[in-house]
């Protein structure tokens, strides 16, 4: 379908993206108390996982996957009053 761009091309341009968006959403937060929230939970996050990968531990992957869905509403509320800001 997407001839017209070639594989390294497309990982570039998809790379390029998430770094935008990524960037984005680190300025709209840094300045505010729930960036230290996102930091924190998402350092817990990444090290869990990291732990539980390397340990080939099953149950805490499972737990995590399951926690994921869980900490995205979660994310929802904690940053609503950032939330309202950013689409006002």
């Amino acid at each position: 379908m997407w001839n017209i761009l070639e594989d390294p091309w497309r990982n570039s341009i998809e790379i390029l993206l998430l770094a935008t968006c990524i960037y984005q959403i680190y300025r709209a937060f840094r300045a505010t108390r729930g960036a230290q929230i996102l930091v924190g939970l998402g350092t817990i996050l990444i090290v869990l996982t990291l732990v539980s990968t390397i340990f080939k531990l099953e149950v805490i992957q499972w737990i995590i996957t399951r926690a994921a869905a869980v900490l995205a509403l979660a994310l929802i509320v904690i940053f609503q009053p950032e939330l309202r800001n950013g689409l006002a």
